[in-house]
C-alpha cells in the first residue's frame, strides 16, 4: 500500500474508532514512516558520545541479501502466513499478522479494546508498526518476502524477470496502488485494490472499535482523491507528515534528550515489532535458513 493508506486512512481510522488527533497522528506517522525508515533516508550518527545505528524497516537497495528479506522484508511488510502449500507465502488477515496487530492494541493492564476498563494502547509506535504489517498483508497477499520462484509472475525471457523473485518485484508497484485492477499472471486472478483495502480498513476498524466505519470517498477512489477527501473530514486537524522530520529531530538531540524523541521511541518499537515476529515463527517451529 501507498501513503494514501498507510497515513492518511490510517489516521481516519483511529479517528473513527475515538482516539485523539495527536494520538491518532502518532499511529499513522509510525505506519507510514515503515516505508521511509530506509537507508536513503536514515544513516548512522552519533548523540554527545554515542553511535546510533538506526534498525531499518524498509530497503530498496538490497533486496536480493538474505539478511535484508528475513530483518526488513518479512517481519516488517511481508509476515508469513503459515499455509501449508507455501509457509512463507502472506496471507490477508493471516493468523500471525492479526495477532501481532492486536497484541499492539493491549493497553498497560494487558487489556484489549473491547474489554472492560480498557485504556489506551501502551506504545502507539508498536501500533503503527503492526498496523503497517497488517494492511500490507491484503497488498501483498500470496507473495513472500523471501526470495522464491513462486513469486515470478513472467518466464525467464521476460524483460522484468530480470529482478530477483523477491515478493511483487515482477508487478512493480501495481499491487499496492489504491485504484487499480490487475490480473495475476501466475493463475490469471482479476484482482481490485480498491475492494481489497476498503476490507483491510474496515476489519482494523473492527478490531480497534467493534464497527464499521465510513471509507471516505468509496471503494475504488484515486490516492489523491482519497487524500483530499480525508484532508477535508478533518479540517483544522494538524496532520501533515514529513519523512525527515523525526530523524532529524533526534540527530539534534541532546544525550539526555534522544530517548524521549519520537525516532528512538519508533527504533525500540520496531525491534520489539521485529522480535514478536520471530517469536510467532519459533512457537510454530519455524526455522529460517
Amino acid at each position: 500500500m501507498r501513503k494514501d493508506q498507510h497515513y492518511y486512512m490510517a489516521y481516519h481510522i483511529f479517528r473513527s474508532c475515538g482516539f485523539p488527533p495527536a494520538q491518532a497522528k502518532t499511529v499513522a506517522w509510525a505506519c507510514q514512516y515503515v516505508d521511509d525508515c530506509n537507508p536513503s533516508n536514515v544513516e548512522p550518527f552519533q548523540v554527545g558520545q554515542r553511535m546510533i545505528f538506526p534498525t531499518v524497516t524498509a530497503d530498496y537497495s538490497f533486496w536480493a541479501s538474505p539478511t535484508v528479506q528475513e530483518q526488513v522484508y518479512m517481519p516488517f511488510h511481508f509476515i508469513p502466513g503459515m499455509k501449508k502449500d507455501w509457509l512463507m507465502k502472506v496471507v490477508a488477515n493471516g493468523m500471525i499478522v492479526r495477532r501481532i496487530f492486536l497484541d499492539s492494541l493491549r493497553d498497560r493492564n494487558g487489556l484489549f479494546p473491547r474489554d472492560a476498563g480498557y485504556e489506551w494502547p501502551e506504545n502507539l509506535y508498536r501500533v503503527g508498526i503492526a498496523l503497517h504489517a497488517y494492511q500490507d498483508s491484503f497488498s501483498h497477499q500470496g507473495f513472500s518476502g523471501f526470495q522464491d520462484d513462486r513469486n515470478s509472475c513472467y518466464p525467464w525471457y521476460h524483460p522484468v524477470s530480470a529482478v530477483p523473485n523477491v515478493g511483487h518485484a515482477e508487478m512493480r508497484n501495481t499491487p499496492d496502488e489504491t485504484d487499480t485492477q490487475w490480473s495475476d499472471p501466475r493463475n490469471d486472478a482479476r484482482i481490485d485494490n480498491g475492494k481489497r483495502f476498503c476490507e483491510c480498513s474496515q476489519l482494523i476498524a473492527f478490531m480497534v472499535s467493534g464497527r464499521s466505519i465510513t471509507i471516505p470517498s468509496g471503494t475504488g477512489a484515486s490516492f489523491a482523491r482519497r487524500v483530499r477527501a480525508i484532508k477535508t473530514t478533518y479540517y483544522g486537524e494538524s496532520f501533515g507528515y514529513d519523512a525527515d522530520e523525526w530523524f532529524d529531530a533526534a540527530k539534534k538531540s541532546s544525550p539526555q534528550g534522544y530517548a524521549h524523541t519520537d525516532f528512538a521511541k519508533f527504533q525500540r518499537a520496531a525491534r520489539e515489532h521485529r522480535q514478536a515476529v520471530f517469536a510467532e515463527l519459533l512457537e510454530r517451529k519455524v526455522v529460517i535458513e
